[in-house]
């Protein structure tokens, strides 16, 4: 969802297929994590 639309419709797998908008948010977050691990360790 963006702005209270559905803009992409799918499961998690499919969705990153797309590289769209969720891949996108989906990437960001997934960095995000890697970089606290990294800096913990």
């Amino acid at each position: 969802m963006k702005d209270g639309m559905i803009i992409e419709e799918g499961n998690h797998k499919e969705l990153l297929e797309k590289m769209g908008y969720y891949y996108k948010l989906w990437s960001e977050q997934s960095i995000d994590k890697l970089d606290e691990n990294i800096s913990t360790c």
